[in-house]
């Protein structure tokens, strides 16, 4: 009864061995890719790459645009009195030119002096236009460089940390599995058991029917 009992258990065993693997992969999977708490932390990795991408970026130039277009009217203005003072100068000078000129024929008179006015300055344009482009980089900034080598080393963190519970999920699994498989293993060998034993007491019979045992054995295996 036991080597026929050991059989079964061996061919049970070996049957089960070979479809557990490919559902334990399943599992594993499945586990991977339901996890709330581990997508959180692959969120928090993609997240810390970012940051650290963004960090990287400030080492190289940016280019921008500026544009702008203004107009206005009236404000403060600035009034320098040319007129105010070179007038009278030019008065005198026409002045003196037609006294001489009758008296010296040949006088070479520079002609009239023209009358000039005050020019005004306007604070404000009354339309403006400005279009520039920047290409700023930073030559040397240890606060960059810095910060730069706290984001590889953050994001550093965050990955092993998603793979530090990767793998604890993944042995969760297989732990939870293998206790699966044991309690079945266990339930099968109980029925295969029980049918032998349950078949015993009939061959028992058979071997009292020709005096081969005597009948308490028989009453020992009923019970």
């Amino acid at each position: 009864m036991r080597q026929r009992l050991f059989i079964s258990f061996f061919l049970l065993s070996l049957c089960l061995g070979l479809n557990a693997q490919s559902v334990l992969d399943g599992y594993i999977q499945d586990a991977l890719e339901s996890n709330i708490a581990l997508k959180q932390k692959e969120y928090s990795y993609q997240k810390s790459l970012e940051a650290m991408k963004e960090t990287r970026r400030m080492f190289f130039p940016v280019v921008s645009i500026e544009a702008k277009y203004s107009k206005s009217q009236g404000g403060r203005t600035i009034e320098i009195p040319f007129g105010d003072m070179m007038n009278p100068v030019f008065d005198n000078l026409n002045a003196i030119n037609q006294i001489i000129t009758p008296l010296q024929p040949e006088y070479s008179s520079p002609g009239a002096y023209p009358t000039i006015d005050n020019y005004t300055i306007n604070m404000l344009r009354e339309q403006g236009q400005e279009t520039k482009i920047q290409l700023p980089m930073p030559l040397f900034n240890a606060a960059i460089i810095q910060n730069h080598k706290i984001r590889i080393g953050l994001a550093e963190a965050e990955r092993i940390n998603v793979e530090i519970y990767k793998r604890e999920l993944v042995k969760e699994v297989k732990s939870v599995y293998i206790k699966y498989l044991e309690a079945q293993q266990v339930m099968d060998m109980y029925q295969i058991t029980y049918m032998i034993v349950k078949k015993n007491p009939q061959s028992r019979e058979s071997l009292l029917k020709y005096d081969k045992i005597t009948k308490d054995e028989v009453y020992a295996d009923r019970a």
